[in-house]
This record gives C-alpha cells, sequence and structure tokens, in this order.
C-alpha cells in the first residue's frame, strides 16, 4: 500500500503562512476528487452520496479529507487509477504549482473554478499516461529539483531528524514500520474545556455522568465544519463543541454551539456534516416540537439509535443502543437543555 500524500505534510507551512489549515489539503482533495468523478477510486472507499455530491459539486474537494483521515493512499483506488498515481502524483505536484502560480502558496481557493483549472492539467496527464501504454512510474525529473514546487517543499520537509508526538494507543504505533530517522515521542492527549457551564447542561441532560470535553473552534478537526463556519459567518472565538460519552460509549454525544445561527440557517450544514460522516439510510422525525433526523446504524454487531436535530445556537448529536423511543426522549432533554 502506497501514500503519496498526507495532510500532516503540508499542515504545519500552510498554518507558518497564515493561511487556514484547511489549506494544506487543498492539493490532495482536487486529485482525490478527480479521481472519484473518473470513476478511480475504489467504489467501497467513498458512499454513492458522498459521490453524488461530489460530482454535483454539493461537496467540495476539501471536505474529502473528513473521510480520508487527510491522507492520500493506494487502497483508496481501483488499480488503474493508483497505476496512475504512481506515475504521475510528483509531477502532479509541479503542474499544480505551475498551475496556481499567480496565487500564494496554500492559498489557491478549494472551488468548482480551481478545480477545472488543475482537471485541465490532470486530464491531459491522464490521456498522456493512457497513450504511452500506461507506463510504470518514474518522477518527472525537473519536478525535484524546482524549489518552487511543492513536491520539492515536501521532500524537505522529510529529511532529516523528524519527531513526531503521538497520543494515540500504544499498541496502535509499530515502532518497527516507521522509516530511519523518524522518532516518536509518546504524548498525552490533550484535554479542553474552554466552556464547563455547555459540559453541565448536557451532563444534567443526560443525567449520567459523561467524560466530556468542550474543544474551540480551532480543534473541531473537520474541514466540512469549518466550511460551515465561514459560510455561516459564525464567531470562531464564541464556537465551541462539547464532545464525549458516557461509561462504556452509552451514549455518545456531540454538541456545536454556534451563538446567533438559527436552526433553518444550521440545518442544510450539519445535516451534511453528521450525515455523511456516518452514512447509511437517514430519515425524519421529531424531538419535542422540532424535526430531527433518525438512523439505525450497526457497530461491532450490535443496533445502535443515531440522533441530531438544530435549535437556535446549537446542533446536538446522539447515538445510544437504547430503544429509538428512549433515544429520542433523550435527545429531547438535550434539546431543552439547550434552548432559550
Amino acid at each position: 500500500m502506497a501514500k503519496y500524500d498526507d495532510f500532516d505534510y503540508h499542515v504545519g507551512d500552510a498554518v507558518k503562512r497564515g493561511m487556514p489549515e484547511d489549506s494544506a489539503f487543498t492539493h490532495i482533495g482536487f486529485m482525490l476528487a478527480w479521481l472519484v468523478v473518473h470513476d478511480l477510486a475504489d467504489p467501497e472507499f467513498l458512499s454513492a452520496e458522498i459521490v453524488r455530491q461530489l460530482r454535483e459539486r454539493e461537496l467540495f474537494p476539501n471536505d474529502l479529507s473528513d473521510f480520508t483521515d487527510g491522507k492520500l493512499m493506494s487502497d483508496m483506488l481501483v488499480p488503474e487509477g493508483s497505476a496512475f498515481l504512481d506515475a504521475y502524483y510528483s509531477s502532479y505536484l509541479a503542474d499544480y504549482a505551475s498551475e496556481f502560480a499567480d496565487l500564494p502558496q496554500y492559498g489557491v481557493p478549494d472551488d468548482a473554478e480551481h478545480q477545472a483549472r488543475i482537471d485541465k492539467r490532470i486530464d491531459g496527464a491522464y490521456s498522456r499516461w493512457i497513450d504511452a501504454g500506461r507506463p510504470g512510474g518514474a518522477p518527472d525529473p525537473h519536478a525535484a529539483s524546482n524549489v518552487e514546487t511543492l513536491a520539492a517543499q515536501m521532500a524537505a520537509s522529510m529529511t532529516g531528524h523528524i519527531v513526531l508526538e503521538y497520543s494515540g494507543p500504544p499498541d496502535l504505533l509499530d515502532l518497527s514500520k516507521l522509516p530511519p530517522g523518524i522518532e516518536v515521542k509518546r504524548v498525552e492527549p490533550k484535554r479542553y474545556h474552554v466552556d464547563p457551564e455547555l459540559e453541565r447542561r448536557v451532563t444534567d441532560a443526560i443525567a449520567k455522568p459523561m467524560d466530556l470535553d468542550s474543544l474551540p473552534a480551532s480543534r473541531w478537526g473537520s474541514a466540512t465544519l469549518s466550511r460551515a463556519l465561514r459560510n455561516l459567518g459564525a464567531d470562531p472565538r464564541k464556537s465551541v463543541m462539547v464532545a464525549g460519552m458516557g461509561d462504556q460509549a452509552e451514549p455518545v454525544v456531540e454538541v456545536h454551539c454556534l451563538p446567533g445561527i438559527t436552526t433553518d440557517q444550521l440545518q442544510p450544514h450539519f445535516r451534511r456534516y453528521y450525515e455523511n460522516r456516518v452514512g447509511g439510510r437517514w430519515r425524519d422525525s421529531q424531538v419535542g416540537a422540532l424535526s430531527a433526523r433518525v438512523s439505525v446504524q450497526v457497530f461491532v454487531d450490535k443496533p445502535h439509535v443515531l440522533v441530531w436535530f438544530a435549535v437556535d445556537g446549537y446542533a446536538a448529536y446522539l447515538g445510544s443502543r437504547l430503544p429509538e423511543s428512549e433515544v429520542l426522549a433523550l435527545a429531547e432533554r438535550l434539546q431543552e437543555a439547550l434552548g432559550p
């Protein structure tokens, strides 16, 4: 399995240049979107609904980072797609830098106009690769020597001694598979409690002890939500997410607080976020007097009821193994706790 690129390779440089974190994925998202719409992505990698949204420009390339952990890997693609990237990806980085030489680095807008610009380059490269008999890839000799290209910058960032901070379970990291020159430093996960009062209200509504964090918007870690904040005009300094779970992950809860944003404004953005993230079949329901959306999904061989709703200033999500009527009652208590 090959890794062609990773958001983590670029995010530090993007932030240093004063760009939003999302911009570190833009060049990856453009390539992945091209592969998806040209049927070169594995059909099991993204749902048919995600592919439809991408084709119809309802979903943006950067949103794909939410489904890929910010990576572009060969196992996301059909064999022809990975063979094409084996041959082309380093040259793609040079093409990208050349196409957008008129814009700041990591300053390319994630929109249809700029997608169309780079698509022409990729279309041409793919046609030439097909005409040449689909040869195996070697890096473009000019790309590696051009210090202005993203390829050279990524290569430079990967040289020398690298220290990676890791906060996940120790047994999930196989140190023997890391290349030479990379050291892993174990750190404890950072906890955030920027809104203890909202954490308390959520805990009181659930009526059981909850392990919750309240995170500022800068730590939400979702391209879809970052775009929603911008499009809604929400103040990132006042926007908070409370997330966590009860004992043995029962229930799981996520509450987004966006002061001043109405229910009608929140619903389309959070429908895309919640329902794309989990997938499956969702249907209309009610939480008290509010409209809501419900789905039943199987996790670890057990059915879970999922529900989300929006109320002025808040969007909330619950997941539980309880019967649907009890989950909806729990959601109603949460809605009352969030209400005026």
